[in-house]
């Protein structure tokens, strides 16, 4: 009886992987977000929901109390060093729209700034911050949070949290229809 428990609860924790992001799947507060091409693993933030549109590779964080949201984007390699250098030197969106870092800072692993938007479009009522982390694999995730000027502190704290508690492990090419159930 004690071997076919102890085999139940192994079995448990091997069957126990973590589910990939669904393209379309509404994300509540305090749901795991995992994302294995990347080895990214984090939390939808309190007050937060979050969705990975149809047809996108950016993950979208949506404060459920204010016009804020967070862009979460991955690219499969590093280092963050080189992407300061792209941040400070601004990144040309689709030649209406330029983004550039404002006081960029890399410590301790981490690469994080106030964003300046460019382009006739720009509400200027709004602000941005971005951080960034990669993983020892080489994967790296940018959340670039935009919010309305007056909840800038408030989302940069958001921001931070969200990147400051994800986790890296070894990314995997899995199959997107791994966990496919008709």
């Amino acid at each position: 009886m004690r071997l076919l428990v102890l085999l139940m609860a192994i079995g448990s924790v091997c069957g126990a992987q973590s589910k990939r992001i669904q393209p379309g799947k509404i994300y509540e507060a305090g749901e795991a977000l995992y994302a294995p091409r990347l080895g990214f693993k984090a939390t939808v933030p309190s007050g937060w929901t979050g969705v990975l549109p149809r047809q996108s590779e950016v993950f979208l964080l949506t404060s459920t109390t204010s016009g804020a949201e967070i862009f979460v984007l991955g690219r499969e390699k590093g280092p963050l060093d080189l992407l300061k250098q792209v941040w400070d030197e601004g990144v040309d969106m689709n030649g209406q729209i330029g983004l550039k870092a404002k006081g960029s800072s890399l410590t301790n692993g981490t690469l994080s700034a106030e964003v300046i938007a460019t382009g006739q479009y720009i509400n200027k009522g709004f602000r941005a911050y971005a951080v960034a982390r990669c993983g020892d694999s080489g994967p790296c995730v940018t959340a670039l949070g935009v919010m309305p000027a007056e909840e800038y502190e408030a989302v940069r704290k958001v921001v931070e949290s969200f990147m400051s508690s994800s986790l890296f492990e070894v990314p995997s090419l899995a199959s997107p229809y791994a966990d496919f159930n008709w």
